[in-house]
């Protein structure tokens, strides 16, 4: 089965939010082997600008925080295959009426 994380799984995940147990059981299931996972090249972009943030806010600047986002991402990269999108599907994601929250409708 393939399945779709969206950045906000992966916040669950780093900051231990309250869905943290259920993240990590998918996790897991995508590290076994289980899951097959998909993330938007948007999401990586956003993941490495948070955890950049959250980096700094805990006193760890260049190079050690280079570093360390290198090592967490090889390691999310390793897990999933990142997709992109086309200028069509973003004009179309801006405009979908269907979504509130214009991000979700990209993601989608």
């Amino acid at each position: 089965m393939k399945v779709f994380l969206d950045t906000n799984i992966f916040l669950e995940y780093f900051e231990r939010r309250r869905e943290y147990q259920a993240v990590d059981k998918l996790l897991s299931a995508v590290e076994d082997g289980k899951l097959k996972a998909v993330v938007s090249v948007g999401c990586v972009y956003t993941l490495a600008y948070l955890v950049r943030v959250e980096l700094k806010r805990q006193g760890i600047h260049r190079p050690e925080q280079t570093l360390r986002l290198r090592s967490t991402f090889n390691t999310v990269m390793s897990m999933v295959t990142a997709v992109g999108l086309s200028h069509k599907q973003l004009s179309q994601g801006i405009n979908d009426l269907a979504f509130d929250d214009v991000e979700d409708s990209f993601q989608y």
